[in-house]
């Protein structure tokens, strides 16, 4: 089973909230809980871009998800 915890217009703290209730109550009912995290904060500080796709081709990431993080990454740049 899948749930969404990402509400539209809420703020980090109420998403924060919901997502660590719907953790709890999988726990409380013995259900597994798989969590996956993506943090691009200072991503373009530390990580060179080709290596990266060239590793997640390596790694035989799906083609389609590859293309989708060279195309997100093409020409992208950063301001603070």
């Amino acid at each position: 089973m899948c749930q969404t915890w990402i509400q539209v217009k809420r703020s980090c703290e109420i998403q924060l909230i919901g997502f660590t209730q719907e953790k709890a109550d999988s726990l409380d009912q013995d259900q597994q809980t798989d969590v996956i995290v993506m943090n691009f904060s200072k991503a373009f500080d530390q990580v060179d871009q080709h290596k990266l796709v060239f590793k997640l081709k390596h790694m035989g990431l799906n083609p389609y998800i590859t293309t989708w993080f060279k195309d997100f990454l093409h020409n992208r740049s950063q301001q603070v």
